[in-house]
């Protein structure tokens, strides 16, 4: 096997300390591999925006403080 991507860990995030983050053949994902589907991304993105200009806090946010 030349390499994986690895998306789900019965310990989320994955440990800072785990060794597949070393792995250079390894990608984790953080629990996100999916297709993305055009219509409903739109969405999402336009109902952050519209959150966004009123002063609202958005959604789905990248928390890297956590590992993901």
């Amino acid at each position: 096997m030349a390499g994986a991507t690895l998306d789900v860990f019965e310990t989320e995030p994955l440990p800072p300390g785990h060794r597949f983050w070393r792995n250079p053949r390894i990608t984790v994902a953080p629990h996100i591999s999916a297709i993305t589907q055009p219509r409903t991304a739109a969405e999402t993105i336009a109902e952050n925006i519209a959150l966004d200009v009123a002063g609202k806090p958005v959604t789905h946010i990248v928390e890297r403080a956590v590992g993901y």
